[in-house]
């Protein structure tokens, strides 16, 4: 039994080691990385940003006799027109990776820099763009689809490159500084390549994640959340007022504290039975920074709603990707109070001038699996920035389709406002909006075109 075993793991090894070498070159077109990015300046508390953006390869083209596959800042998981040219990548017969072009922060480099090296051992030491002296801890292989690849170990439990993919952080990770007073966190969601999706990260389910607002606040009967050891609120059964159904949520059954539904486009509203009619409780479609009227049941008391997005620890854990929603009465001195939202929990602390701090302790929840939300139509705009990366001051096309007023605002990667360039009336057509880029300092920067029933944004990197 022995002798038979120890010949089955020499075959297992030989069979694992003969399909580890073959090598996986880089891509050279219809390659697309997604990623998530998120930062919190200063503490846990503080201001948070997070997005998803995807980088493909499409086309080729030639630099100082050398070819190059494109690389684009995708608006969606595929190439099209609203793409923008981001760099250039090229692999030598050495598998060395080369990169021309800005990092995700925006420095940007004319000649071209080390971005993967797939010739190395272990021990080797290698310089990546800004990062002198990797060493690589350790290779091993990972199954990519139904091959063994090499997996080169840069930061232990952290980066690893994988053979024809790249940085497990991200395409560009290598030669992306990361500053130390802000805590920055880059995840490679996926990696297609001919539309299949050889690589998925572990934290998740889909290549392009979709925002589905109730899972903001998950009413599925039978959820349950526990504050400060002491007070239990539950989802329960469903009502009908005026021929809608709400689900009863609360401390009791019999006297709950709300009677919730959802519309169709991620608005929930709450049934007043003192005044038998619905109001607006809260639009989990706002953006940070967005605001809205609710009124509380009588029309004669109105809250505005700030949002923004942050981390909250509490005793049954840290959350990220956290919304903070103010509800405020202007008519009310003292009368504040805040909810702190956080993705595919709900509640997970609310404090107020009338209420005892309240932190989530445990927690029981089911989420609204495929419940998508059809949003409101809107005028559709388009607007192109040409060159992008700009060296000097530019213009932005703004295109409408109808009359529209528009606020155009220029907002770090951090999501803090920089500045305004332009608030008044979109015509129908081409607009001009001059951006004067001089006080600015070079990075990327995020430009938003803020309507009352939209917001638009692309990214734009300023060099000096």
């Amino acid at each position: 039994m022995r002798k038979i075993l120890i010949i089955t793991q020499i075959m297992f090894s030989f069979t694992y080691v003969s399909k580890s070498q073959d090598y996986f070159s880089f891509p050279e077109e219809d390659a697309v990385w997604n990623h998530f990015f998120e930062t919190c300046e200063g503490t846990k508390l503080d201001y948070y940003y997070s997005t998803y953006y995807a980088l493909g390869l499409y086309g080729d083209t030639t630099i100082n006799s050398l070819e190059y596959s494109k690389l684009y800042l995708l608006e969606d998981s595929v190439y099209n027109s609203n793409a923008e040219l981001q760099g250039y990548i090229r692999e030598d017969s050495l598998k060395r990776v080369y990169y021309v072009g800005p990092n995700f922060w925006g420095h940007y480099e004319e000649d071209e820099v080390l971005l993967y090296d797939f010739s190395v051992s272990v021990g080797d030491t290698i310089d990546y763009g800004i990062w002198e002296g990797t060493v690589i801890k350790s290779i091993d292989s990972v199954l990519i689809g139904d091959s063994y690849r090499k997996r080169f170990c840069v930061w232990e439990n952290y980066d690893y490159y994988i053979e024809g993919i790249g940085s497990t952080n991200g395409l560009l990770f290598p030669i992306t500084d990361i500053p130390v007073k802000v805590y920055t966190n880059w995840d490679l969601v996926c990696f297609k390549h001919f539309n299949e999706v050889l690589f998925l990260g572990d934290s998740y389910n889909s290549c392009f994640p979709e925002f589905i607002v109730s899972n903001y606040f998950p009413l599925v009967e039978g959820n349950t959340w526990e504050y400060n050891e002491i007070y239990l609120y539950q989802v329960f059964d469903t009502v009908s007022f005026n021929g809608l159904t709400y689900i009863k949520y609360g401390e009791s059954e019999e006297n709950p504290d709300f009677y919730f539904r959802w519309d169709s486009i991620g608005k929930l509203y709450a049934y007043n039975t003192f005044l038998n009619e619905e109001y607006l409780w809260f639009d989990f479609n706002l953006k940070m920074g967005d605001t809205c009227e609710i009124a509380f049941g009588d029309p004669d008391y109105i809250g505005i709603v700030q949002v923004e997005g942050i981390w909250v620890e509490t005793p049954a854990g840290l959350f990220k990707r956290c919304i903070k929603v103010l509800f405020d009465i202007p008519q009310s001195i003292d009368d504040e109070y805040w909810y702190y939202f956080a993705p595919e929990i709900g509640i997970v602390k609310m404090t107020g001038a009338w209420m005892p701090e309240m932190n989530l302790t445990s927690y029981d929840v089911s989420i609204l699996d495929g419940v998508e939300f059809v949003f409101v139509n809107s005028p559709k705009i388009d607007f192109i920035i040409y060159p992008n990366p700009l060296l000097e001051n530019t213009v932005l096309n703004i295109k409408s389709d109808e009359n529209i007023q528009a606020e155009v605002v220029i907002y770090s990667l951090y999501g803090t406002k920089v500045k305004s360039v332009f608030n008044g009336l979109l015509t129908k057509g081409v607009n001009k909006i001059p951006v004067d880029n001089i006080s600015l300092y070079q990075g990327i920067y995020i430009i938003r075109i803020i309507t009352q029933l939209d917001n638009y944004e692309k990214k734009v990197i300023f060099l000096k």
